[in-house]
């Protein structure tokens, strides 16, 4: 009898598991039940709920920029000329540690003029360098196997319910080939699972290719695979340039950038053209003003017919008072 029993387990060990049926769209109710609207962290940059990539050279500040970014999403502080959405931070920043951290956030608070004590609750950032950061690789089938970190960083998902989680870089993190679309996406969607499970947005930073004007590295899958893909670039004027590239959710756009003491300062370009307007006429005008200004003569007043700034100044002054213009007051 107990044999017969091992025989009924080991049968229904070989019965293959019912396929959990998917969950599809509920769209007939849409009239009465409408769908939420999106949820944005920073508004049109950064959507919560999906994966949104971030590619630049190297040493353009795309570290300096997500920690500035950080500290405003955790402050409720605007950037990027939008609104936030306030909500704690979880930040891994695999090629700096905690001292490089420390150094740089200093700056953040100082160009903010935030107060670290009362400015840095919410703030979990993370300096890796040297850690183990792979969260996910692959087998020789090359399916995909969890890397060492996946757990700590879901783990502190759950702990913390972060409104974003970001991650610098892809060179640390995903243990694949770059140009294997398979793997790119497999990674992405990795993300993507962490995004909605934890109702947050996922900030993915990555380094261009070595070709002129690359906007990224690898498979096109880092574009396909990911909603919103930003680009920095460093104008020729030595200006740091952000671009939303690829947007599903919000159009086209960009933002000028320039750094100062530690931190990235956004520049509005039309002020900065009539600024620079005013400084090349400048030389003009006190020109014009001096010589208009300057007396006529060595001695005595200046001679008929001749008139200056001054002069005429004070021929309206005498003009309008009561006793020469015969007005009462």
């Amino acid at each position: 009898q107990s044999l017969l029993a091992v025989a009924e387990l080991l049968e229904q060990a070989r019965e293959p598991e019912p396929e959990a049926t998917p969950a599809y769209a509920s769209l007939a109710d849409l009239d009465t039940d409408p769908p939420p609207p999106r949820c944005w962290v920073i508004d049109q940059w950064l959507p919560r709920g999906t994966v949104t990539a971030l590619f630049g050279g190297g040493g353009i500040g795309k570290s300096l920029l997500i920690q500035q970014a950080a500290t405003c999403i955790g402050n409720g502080v605007g950037i990027f000329g939008a609104t936030v959405t306030r909500g704690p931070v979880l930040a891994y920043l695999c090629e700096d540690d905690n001292n490089e951290v420390r150094r740089r956030q200093r700056d953040i608070f100082a160009h903010l003029g935030r107060s670290p004590a009362y400015s840095a609750e919410g703030l979990h950032i993370a300096g890796r360098a040297g850690c183990e950061n792979v969260l996910l690789t692959f087998g020789a089938d090359r399916l995909p196997v969890p890397g060492p970190f996946l757990g700590t960083v879901e783990r502190e998902c759950g702990r913390i319910r972060p409104a974003v989680l970001m991650l610098d870089n892809i060179a640390q993190m995903f243990g694949g080939i770059e140009n294997d679309r398979y793997m790119v996406t497999a990674f992405a969607n990795l993300l993507a699972g962490i995004a909605h499970r934890f109702d947050c947005a996922v900030l993915l930073l990555g380094h261009v290719a070595k070709m002129q004007n690359s906007e990224y590295s690898g498979s096109t899958a880092w574009e396909a695979a990911v909603r919103p893909r930003l680009w920095m670039g460093r104008r020729e004027d030595g200006l740091i340039q952000l671009h939303r590239r690829k947007a599903n959710y919000a159009g086209q756009a960009s933002i000028v950038m320039e750094y100062q003491h530690g931190a990235l300062v956004e520049i509005d370009e039309s002020r900065r053209d009539e600024s620079a307007a005013v400084r090349a006429a400048e030389p003009a005008v006190l020109e014009a003003l001096a010589t208009f200004t300057a007396p006529h003569g060595a001695h005595g007043p200046a001679p008929a017919g001749r008139k200056n700034l001054l002069t005429v100044g004070k021929k309206n002054r005498l003009l309008h008072r009561p006793e020469v213009s015969g007005r009462r007051g």
